[in-house]
């Protein structure tokens, strides 16, 4: 049997990580999970997150960020990062001081593209 794919690979949506259309982050709170709009910035080929100064401590939390753009069916793209979050010493070029910049170290990269779906095969 043959299956469809809407998963590409990570150059495929790199343009993503440029212009960054939405950009979310979720995490463990204790008990519960976390969620919300993030600043991101890819540099020195690193994943950035900024976030307003009274967000609850990141620091060493298994993180999921979230970019993506599309309204309709067929221009739905993304990327997902599943990894740790680490306090950033430095914040990325080109940043606003008015943010909490953190440093998401990856784990494991997920993309898709639905106007690119194709059967798994290649055909």
């Amino acid at each position: 049997m043959k299956q469809i794919t809407r998963a590409v690979a990570l150059e495929d949506v790199r343009d993503l990580l440029e212009r960054v259309p939405h950009a979310h982050v979720a995490w463990h709170d204790g008990d519960r999970v976390s969620a919300i709009a993030v600043s991101f910035r890819f540099a020195d080929e690193k994943y950035w997150i900024g976030v307003p100064p009274d967000t609850a401590p990141l620091g060493g939390a298994q993180a999921m960020l979230l970019i993506d753009e599309g309204w309709y069916y067929f221009d739905l793209r993304g990327l997902r990062v599943r990894g740790r979050v680490a306090p950033a010493d430095v914040p990325p070029p080109g940043s606003s001081a008015a943010l909490r910049w953190l440093a998401l170290l990856p784990e494991k990269l997920i993309a898709w593209d639905y106007g690119t779906m194709r059967q798994k095969d290649g055909t």
